[in-house]
Formats: C-alpha cells, sequence, structure tokens
C-alpha cells in the first residue's frame, strides 16, 4: 500500500462537503455538494471567495491554456462546462460520438494537444475544445474510473478494484506503467497536479481524499521520473506561471503604471512650459515680460523636480521590496527550459534623474 508524504485536513462546513477540487498554480477551488456554489481558497486553506454558480457542477479543472476552468454536472450526461475566472459559465461541450458512457468522473487539461481529458466510469475520452471531436483513449470492464489527471504525454487514472483504490500510470503508447495502492482510510475524489514547488527529479501529485468517506484530505504524493516511467513534457509546468504571471503581479504592475502615468503628465506639463517661453520670445521683445515668465517656467521646473524624486523614492522602495522579487517566480526553472546562462540587463536609475 502506498505511502503517503503528508497529509492536510481542509477545514471546511459541515454544510459545504465539497464534490471535486482544481488548482490553478496558486489557489484551490472546490464544487460543493447540493449547492450552485464554487469556493476558492489558498495554500493555506484560508477561503478567497465563494463564488454563485448557475448550476451545481461535480468534475472540475483548470485550463492554463485559455485560462479558464471546466466543470460537470450531474444533471446533464456528456456535458461539460466552460467557465471564465469568475466562475461565469460561457461555453459548452458535448460529448456525443460515441453515446453514453455514464457518468462524468474526471476532467483533466491535455496541454501536449491543447485538448481535454475526460473520464466516464468505464471510458476515458479525449476531447477537441475547437469542434468537439472526441477520441476514446482506453475503455475497461475490469474496474471503475473514478478520475484522470493528464500528465502529458501520459495519464494517471484513480481507479476502484474489488473495494480498493488505485493509482494507475499509462504512458504516452497505452500501456500500463505503474499502479499503486492507495491506504484504506482514504477514498480518493480526484489527483491534482502541483509540479510548483518540487524539485527537478520529483513532482507533487496532490490526491483530495476523504477520510472514513467523509473528512476532506489533501494527501502528497511525490512521484519520481523512474515511478513516471515517461519524460513529462515541459508544458506541464507552465500551470506554475499562470496564477503568478496573472494575479500576484497585479501590485507590483499596478505601482509601476502608476509611476508612468505620472510621468507622462509631468512630460507633457515640461513641453507647455517649453511651448509658452516660446510663444513669449516669438511675440515680445518686452525684458521684464521674459523675466516674468521665465520665472514662472522655473518654479514649474523645480516642482517638477521634486515630484521626480518622489517618484525615484517610490520606485526605488518597489524595486526593493519582495513584492517584485517574488513576481513570476520560476520555482521550477529546470522544467520550464529556465536558462542558467542567460545574460541579465541592468538599468541604473540614477543617471537618468533630474
Amino acid at each position: 500500500m502506498e505511502r503517503f508524504h503528508s497529509y492536510a485536513s481542509i477545514t471546511m462546513a459541515c454544510d459545504m462537503p465539497i464534490n471535486h477540487m482544481a488548482f490553478d498554480g496558486c489557489d484551490y477551488f472546490c464544487t460543493i455538494k447540493c449547492k450552485c456554489q464554487i469556493i476558492k481558497f489558498d495554500i493555506c486553506q484560508e477561503i478567497q471567495h465563494k463564488y454563485c454558480t448557475c448550476r451545481e457542477y461535480d468534475c472540475i479543472c483548470y485550463d492554463y491554456g485559455d485560462h479558464c476552468f471546466w466543470a460537470s454536472s450531474k444533471t446533464c450526461y456528456n456535458q461539460i462546462f466552460k467557465l471564465d475566472c469568475h466562475m461565469n459559465e460561457i461555453d459548452c461541450i458535448h460529448i456525443c460520438a460515441f453515446g453514453q458512457h455514464g457518468v462524468i468522473t474526471g476532467i483533466s487539461y491535455h496541454c501536449c494537444k491543447n485538448a481535454l481529458l475526460v473520464s466516464f466510469t468505464d471510458t476515458v475520452v479525449e476531447v477537441e475544445k475547437c469542434n468537439e471531436r472526441s477520441k476514446i483513449l482506453c475503455t475497461t470492464k475490469e474496474y471503475c474510473i473514478m478520475g484522470v489527471l493528464s500528465v502529458c504525454p501520459g495519464i494517471l487514472l484513480t481507479i476502484c478494484k474489488d473495494n480498493q483504490y488505485y493509482i494507475e500510470v499509462i504512458n504516452e503508447y497505452g500501456e500500463k506503467t505503474g499502479c499503486y495502492g492507495i491506504e484504506h482510510a482514504y477514498v480518493p475524489q480526484n489527483l491534482i497536479w502541483n509540479p510548483c514547488i518540487s524539485g527537478c527529479q520529483k513532482w507533487q501529485i496532490w490526491i483530495f481524499a476523504l477520510k472514513r468517506n467523509c473528512y476532506p484530505y489533501l494527501c502528497k504524493w511525490d512521484i519520481s521520473l523512474q515511478t513516471l516511467g515517461f519524460i513529462p513534457c515541459s508544458c506541464n509546468f507552465e500551470i506554475c506561471k499562470a496564477c503568478c504571471c496573472d494575479e500576484k503581479c497585479f501590485p507590483c504592475e499596478d505601482i509601476m503604471e502608476s509611476i508612468a502615468l505620472m510621468e507622462t503628465s509631468l512630460s507633457h506639463i515640461l513641453n507647455a512650459e517649453g511651448e509658452k517661453l516660446q510663444k513669449v520670445l516669438a511675440t515680445t521683445d518686452d525684458i521684464d515680460k521674459i523675466l516674468c515668465v521665465n520665472r514662472a517656467v522655473n518654479k514649474t521646473i523645480v516642482n517638477v523636480t521634486h515630484l521626480e524624486h518622489t517618484l525615484y523614492a517610490k520606485l526605488s522602495a518597489l524595486l526593493d521590496s519582495e513584492i517584485c522579487h517574488d513576481c513570476c517566480d520560476n520555482s521550477c526553472g529546470c522544467q520550464n527550459g529556465a536558462d542558467d546562462n542567460k545574460t541579465v540587463v541592468t538599468y541604473d536609475i540614477e543617471k537618468d534623474i533630474f
């Protein structure tokens, strides 16, 4: 029986039992049983937001190719729904090529083909998002498929056989390369791919499971290359950038934008003062009037200089803070093809200050 490296209980109210869970590279998103609601919480299990939805969703996954979510509903067979970042339903796909397969048990984003993997109780189907064409990847009568996770080019299945739960690893050729038992106390609901805080030779698969079929837990399983039996494609690690660049960088970007806008305003002011001087010199020879305008322009330039010092201090404090250092930090750089020998070009802002 596979021993997981850690367990984390999920603190949720008794009236919010979780169906399935998705991970967007930063936060977790849970569908709730018997409620038209999706809960967002961070890695510290602090609830960030409660989204009201137009229907009760069951399975859910994050599509970091289109930056959206896909979810299923137990009341709509063979359909998966596209949700935007605010959990508004914006599209749907009808899986109709092969008739009824039973209840949808899992959805996963296949990054190599920019497609979706959808598991039913006895079948795994690959669905093209653009034209809704479907292709059966595997089918079985020997066990019940409880979920699917794409680790391109391979697949991980959560299965139930003889009242025991397993994780089955399948490579790109459809060959089974491993099967690992899950402890009896835990009933797996779905698998979550999280490579963002792992090392180069190990990645983390989180199993959202119910202990005693009641209490929600996240169980961490460190999986190695030898365990997988195939080399994961680099696109699998794009999820590490998806949330970081879309959300965490907003404070840094907003401050930088405010500085840039202020600099634009100051440039317009200086340009207007220059035009004022040109106008006076072109229309009068009166020295007193020219000196008067010159004093007014000089006062404006002094005030602009003070503002420039303030903007410099603001920018300097921002660059020294952890907000910018942590922004889009690639903690799994080797998987993302990061080049450690890349030349870094820096700019000394002090040379261009007034």
